[in-house]
């Protein structure tokens, strides 16, 4: 398995960097997977994507996953060519689909016609809504979806007993001109810094982060997808524990609010990261990859 690194620009001009394998011109395909990593996190540590750099290719699809502006806590990127902070302290959730469309762009010039979009914890909210959202006339048409545990973010805020305590704080820092004002040091169940424009826009019942709002009497953003969707969680993952109390409840919430016709995939014993069940969460993504490359 050959990954080649690439750099690229998100479409608002943030530099960002990403891992690629299965060439489309050697796949003998046009299809190309994007995947969209989530809270804090990096476009290369989880294993499991060393195991779908290798699904894609073998499925004939090409596979790009990449760093967006959310990746680690606090960091330093250039925006056309001024420096600029990012990382999830300062992340504004809808600016992920710049991220997206620029990694787009990435495989588009690499040949690819058609695109399946990944995402991983919060990433699978980025992909719906940059399904949702994305600007038509510049975008690829996508075929697929796959969602790898998807996390309601607004609950798992919720779960942290000074959620109304920082929210108050966040929404107080935006009215007053301050939106990159820490909320605080420690938030959430990860304690990492949040400013307070992240804070809102990754907790707000409402907001475009509530993809999943069924049970607040809202229509779930996630059943509007109008693509062939996959939806993969471990039994034993902790964000579902923490924002549904069981595997259970989720599944049963998942059924109510996603798509019609969507496949929904549960790994027994398997964490939010998939530590050691990489290949088994491989096979199915690679088999639903092929689906996808044979039918579209």
């Amino acid at each position: 398995m050959k990954v080649n690194f690439e750099r690229f620009r998100a479409t608002d001009g943030i530099e960002l960097q990403g891992w690629h394998s299965g060439p489309v011109d050697q796949a003998g395909t046009d299809l190309a997977a994007l995947h969209v990593h989530g809270f804090a996190g990096d476009g290369h540590t989880n294993t499991f994507l060393d195991s779908l750099h290798q699904a894609y290719p073998d499925a004939e699809s090409s596979f790009f996953s990449f760093d967006i502006r959310g990746s680690g806590v606090i960091g330093w990127s250039n925006k056309n060519g001024e420096p600029v902070t990012i990382g999830s302290c300062y992340e504004v959730f809808p600016d992920g689909i710049h991220d997206i469309q620029g990694a787009a762009r990435v495989v588009e010039a690499r040949g690819a016609r058609r695109l399946i979009v990944e995402g991983h914890s919060l990433g699978a909210s980025k992909v719906i809504d940059y399904c949702l959202n994305r600007d038509e006339d510049d975008a690829l048409p996508i075929v697929g979806v796959v969602l790898i545990s998807p996390t309601d973010m607004v609950r798992w805020t919720e779960s942290d007993p000074k959620h109304i305590k920082h929210l108050e704080k966040a929404r107080g820092l935006l009215e007053s001109g301050n939106p990159t004002a820490l909320v605080g040091a420690q938030c959430w169940v990860y304690e990492t810094p949040m400013s307070a424009a992240a804070f809102v826009s990754l907790s707000q019942q409402g907001g475009a982060i509530d993809v999943y709002g069924s049970r607040r009497s809202l229509t779930s953003r996630l059943s509007q997808l109008a693509v062939r969707t996959l939806i993969v969680c471990g039994s034993e993952d902790e964000a579902v524990k923490l924002t549904h109390g069981t595997i259970n409840k989720w599944e049963e919430n998942m059924h109510g609010i996603m798509p019609a016709g969507s496949e929904l995939r549960i790994i027994d014993g398997a964490t939010h990261s998939f530590e050691g069940h990489e290949q088994e969460l491989a096979g199915i993504v690679g088999e639903f990859a092929a689906r996808v490359a044979q039918d579209c």
